[in-house]
């Protein structure tokens, strides 16, 4: 069964089944949020790409997604990700592009290598915004 991974704004990654009858809204309730927008990101590559809220940056307390930002480029730029991400697959269809899920093994190696790297992709980014929207600190 393939999988998606789920990146939350306290650090904590992990892996989720995708069923076979997903759609919209399934992937908005993963992470909590009423619009999706996919996005591939500068530090992620193809074919990967993340979703994230279309909305984050209007809610009142937006919460800096360090892992989100990281893949967007935020420490190049200053815009970052907020809110709860999910990591997926851009695949060709007929239709043209779409997105679907890491096989298993893949999604283990990726979801190891964002928890590791979680620190230095935190500390990048936050060199770049500052203080100027919530976020995780070391020792929470």
């Amino acid at each position: 069964m393939k999988q998606i991974i789920r990146c939350r704004v306290t650090g904590e990654v992990e892996t989720i089944d995708l069923p076979d009858n997903r759609h919209w809204e399934w992937y908005s309730e993963q992470i909590g949020v009423r619009i999706v927008q996919h996005v591939r990101g500068v530090n992620l590559k193809h074919p990967y790409a993340f979703l994230c809220d279309e909305e984050g940056l209007l809610k009142k307390h937006p919460t800096v997604n360090f892992i989100g930002s990281y893949f967007y480029g935020t420490q190049d730029h200053g815009e970052p990700i907020v809110g709860d991400i999910l990591i997926v697959k851009d695949i060709q269809t007929a239709e043209g592009y779409d997105f679907d899920g890491l096989e298993p093994g893949e999604a283990d190696i990726m979801a190891n290598w964002m928890v590791e790297n979680f620190w230095p992709w935190h500390d990048a980014v936050m060199a770049k915004i500052g203080d100027r929207l919530t976020g995780t600190t070391k020792g929470e």
